[in-house]
């Protein structure tokens, strides 16, 4: 009877786990989205439906009102805020639409359809703004954007997963084979931490609005007489970095900071 070979052995081995973590993520995918966690509920597939047919209609004021509702009512999913958007895009409401699409991206970053709305939304504003800066943290992370907040834990989860996977695997099959596996999947894991660690925490920073009114006067302190420093317009984004006495304290970089009135920004 011939020995095993340790390398086939592992790599057959290897190829299981690879295939049970596939199956692990699918399973993964099923138990995260809206579409199943939330949306079975038939009274919200039936308030979508409506939402729709109204959009179909160009009954757009009537589908916003719904998309809105539900989205109030904690539907945390990017395709509902997207279909927002464009509901209130096409009622002429820049700043809810480009508030929208942010909050859409924010849950399915890579969806070309939506940056290519939030593009043109934003072209209708008057301001010309160079943005929000990203900060040091996501000019180190800069792959953080393409990512939502859900898709990182799973990373972590997924790469967390093969690293025990690999070391139990390296118990069994004592060669060079799975050493490099550990290796590789203790790199990833740690990539998969700081990742997480830091979408989590760029989130947990300056809350991100968006200007409503046609022109909002941004001051130099929370209080109507004092002086204006500049001026923005429906639809300009800005960080909100502050509150007192009904004013947002908001920032557009280094050089553009101010307070604006809370009714003049959408948050």
């Amino acid at each position: 009877m011939k020995p095993t070979d340790g390398r086939k052995a592992g790599k057959s081995a290897l190829a299981e786990i690879a295939g049970a973590v596939i199956c692990l993520l699918a399973v993964m995918d099923l138990l995260f989205p809206f579409s199943v966690c939330r949306a079975e509920d038939d009274g919200v597939l039936g308030q979508i439906a409506k939402a729709n047919d109204y959009y179909q209609q160009k009954q757009y004021t009537e589908s916003a009102k719904i998309y809105s509702s539900l989205a109030g009512e904690g539907y945390e999913n990017g395709y509902l805020y997207y279909n927002l958007g464009n509901a209130y895009f096409r009622s002429g409401k820049i700043g809810p639409a480009v508030l929208s699409y942010l909050k859409a991206k924010s849950l399915i970053p890579r969806d070309k359809d939506l940056e290519a709305n939030l593009k043109t939304a934003i072209q209708e504003t008057n301001d010309r703004l160079e943005g929000i800066p990203p900060g040091l943290l996501k000019t180190i992370l800069f792959w953080l954007d393409d990512f939502s907040r859900t898709e990182t834990v799973r990373f972590l989860i997924a790469a967390n997963l093969l690293f025990w996977l690999a070391m139990t695997g390296r118990l069994f099959f004592k060669n060079a084979y799975w050493d490099a596996a550990r290796n590789v999947f203790l790199i990833v894991l740690c990539l998969a931490a700081i990742s997480t660690a830091g979408k989590f925490y760029a989130e947990s920073g300056p809350d991100l609005g968006v200007v409503f009114e046609k022109t909002a006067d941004v001051k130099s302190s929370p209080a109507g007489d004092s002086v204006t420093l500049f001026q923005l317009h429906e639809g300009a984004p800005v960080a909100i970095t502050g509150e007192k006495d009904g004013w947002y304290r908001i920032e557009l970089g280094e050089d553009k900071k101010g307070w604006v009135q809370k009714e003049s920004v959408g948050a």
